[in-house]
């Protein structure tokens, strides 16, 4: 709404009150080759006009702070333009993608939160965000992305002063422990071992991909794993951690270089391109299942290898801080879920257990 600047007449420099209220003043200044305007009306208190004139000072005197302390009294910042400011300092990556969609499917539009100025965004409002979440059928470690895309977007907005506090600081969200109990782990590692090998015996695309399962890889990190990662050379590759910008670097077992050695082509910069788009592959529910018949274990799943291999190491006696960098987990306590790391010394470790269980060596 425009300010009718007619309705005040001036009683000091940068200060107008308004002609028939004496609670109402416009602040009309000039900054940096810029104009600024603000009105600002006083709560009536009964207060003489000289006494009011003396708070509209004041806050005049803190307007003006706040301009050469490089803060904009006149945008009051909503989340989405938050968002969006946040976003420009961050790496474009699939998990800035995945967060992105997640505000636009699960945070913004709960109660216009998104439209909601951040000064005035408070716990129960992001607590509102999760709980629709929760009806929406999300899981809670789903739920938490939540918590790692709001708490770094409002701690940008302290540092830039845009804020004073973060509403998301004593939020939290229970992760229920998602731990498979895996019994005689070491011939189930075995069982599996021999069942990629039979059943991907002509087939190195296939049997590395697993086999990389075998020692513990996500399949996000399988999936993205480009060529100039791998050093078929000095036996070891990196994975590129998209949260952290860092590279993990691991040992690179015998087995899978072989099969490596085999697929190693130019055509594509991923090593498991999508042998139909040459593009990276999404989905590889149809050879898990292949796999899960062949082998005859029902749970079966490409994460839950991970929790294979590390029982199995585990029954072997390595230590947990092994067992974490074999994962890729920067914190060792983490491991508790399967049950500043080395990976690649820890990974080493693992290799060499793991031939011994396979009897490889």
């Amino acid at each position: 709404m425009a300010i009718d600047v007619k309705q005040y007449v001036k009683i000091t420099e940068n200060l107008k009150i308004h002609k028939e209220d004496n609670s109402k003043f416009l602040f009309d200044l000039r900054y940096e080759g810029k104009r600024y305007r603000k009105v600002l009306k006083l709560r009536a208190k009964g207060w003489s006009k000289k006494e009011y004139v003396g708070e509209a000072k004041m806050q005049l005197s803190k307007y003006i702070t706040e301009l050469q302390q490089g803060k904009n009294p006149n945008e009051d910042v909503n989340l989405d333009k938050l968002k969006a400011l946040y976003f420009e300092t961050l790496k474009d990556t699939d998990w800035t993608d995945k967060l992105d969609s997640f505000y636009a499917t699960y945070i913004c539009k709960v109660n216009g939160l998104g439209k909601k100025k951040i000064k005035l965004i408070r716990e129960m409002h992001i607590n509102a965000a999760i709980s629709y979440q929760k009806k929406e059928g999300l899981a809670p470690r789903t739920q938490k992305q939540t918590l790692d895309l709001l708490r770094p977007m409002f701690d940008y907005a302290i540092r830039n002063q845009m804020l004073d506090k973060n509403p998301t600081q004593f939020i939290k969200i229970k992760i229920p422990t998602q731990k498979k109990p895996v019994t005689h782990a070491s011939a189930m590692l075995k069982t599996i071992y021999n069942g990629i090998c039979t059943l991907y015996e002509k087939e190195p695309f296939y049997k590395a991909m697993f086999l990389f399962a075998l020692v513990g890889r996500r399949k996000s990190e399988i999936l993205t794993l480009k060529w100039h990662n791998v050093d078929l050379d000095n036996n070891i590759y990196w994975i590129e951690d998209t949260k952290t910008d860092e590279n993990q670097k691991f040992s690179l077992p015998q087995n899978i270089k072989n099969e490596l050695l085999l697929l190693h082509t130019k055509k594509s910069p991923l090593v498991f391109a999508s042998p139909v788009t040459g593009r990276k592959m999404e989905n590889i529910d149809r050879q898990v299942a292949k796999l899960r018949e062949h082998v005859g274990i029902p749970q079966l799943a490409l994460h839950y290898m991970r929790n294979i291999v590390v029982s199995a190491l585990s029954e072997q006696g390595v230590d947990s801080i092994y067992l974490s960098g074999i994962l890729g987990h920067r914190d060792s306590t983490t491991i508790n879920k399967y049950l500043s790391q080395n990976y690649h010394n820890a990974s080493e470790v693992g290799n060499r257990v793991i031939d011994e269980i396979l009897e490889l060596k």
